[in-house]
């Protein structure tokens, strides 16, 4: 959730990294408690659509020290992602809310290596 608050409220200009883009129109704005139509909304994650554009991996698949996200096309039977799906136990997030959500979980750890466990990091 975006609260509206930014880090550097007492200072006389914002910083650069407390503006954002709207994915949706391009449109800049600078966050102002009040005014900021994102205060007290989710984000949707665009899983990156600007590294994929480039041929790079989400951040969050990069940066995940458990090695418990993969990132690709589940739909096509030669990808890693559908390899490592097949035949698991798993279900897509936010189902009964009808978001389509294009986000998979396993219902258990990946079998003979448990540090590929969400877990190990988010606990």
């Amino acid at each position: 959730m975006d609260d509206g608050k930014t880090f550097t409220q007492t200072t006389p200009a914002p910083q650069a990294y407390e503006e954002r883009t709207f994915v949706e129109n391009g449109v800049r704005y600078r966050r102002k408690p009040g005014v900021n139509p994102l205060v007290d909304t989710a984000r949707k994650c665009t899983f990156c659509s600007h590294l994929l554009d480039v041929g790079v991996l989400p951040a969050c698949v990069r940066t995940c020290l458990g090695g418990a996200m993969y990132f690709g096309d589940a739909n096509n039977p030669a990808s890693l992602v559908n390899e490592i799906t097949r035949g698991r136990r798993r279900f897509r997030g936010h189902d009964t809310a009808g978001v389509g959500s294009r986000v998979i979980y396993f219902e258990e750890p990946m079998p003979g290596a448990s540090y590929m466990d969400c877990s190990v990091c988010h606990y």
